[in-house]
């Protein structure tokens, strides 16, 4: 695993903003790998078969709703990516100018990995922000 996580590529923090940015107003959630300490990947989850339409009944069964349909934490750390320990964790996109985490992120944040992103609206570089595993502020260099 890529314990000391301080910066993410440039290219990598514009291709978050601009997917946030066009899936907006659905949330869009992804996996972050690294390499030598730098988020180097997104990885993009796949989209589900299940569809839930009703945010209410959604966020009523812990569901977070994305263009790809509803993933429950359960759902977002399968197998088949817990092995991967270069995956050092995930980003969100919040609909609103929070950048803030809620209590489903830090429910998903604890899960995998101690450098996650939130992206919020408008999904400019200044409306993000990095954090650990517990929703504690991350530095993070854009190089």
């Amino acid at each position: 695993m890529v314990a000391n996580v301080q910066s993410i590529k440039k290219k990598i923090l514009e291709m978050i903003l601009e997917t946030s940015k066009s899936l907006h107003p659905e949330v869009f959630i992804g996996r972050l790998r690294a390499k030598e300490g730098v988020i180097s990947e997104l990885i993009f989850i796949p989209k589900s078969k299940d569809v839930v339409t009703h945010p209410t009944i959604a966020s009523a069964v812990g569901l977070a709703l994305t263009p790809y349909g509803p993933y429950t934490v359960d759902m977002l750390v399968k197998p088949d990516f817990v092995m991967d320990f270069s995956v050092v964790g995930f980003v969100i996109s919040h609909t609103k100018k929070d950048v803030e985490p809620n209590e489903q992120d830090l429910k998903l944040f604890g899960t995998r990995g101690n450098t996650h992103i939130i992206a919020a609206w408008p999904f400019d570089h200044d409306s993000w922000r990095g954090y650990d595993r517990t929703g504690k502020v991350k530095e993070m260099k854009v190089i």
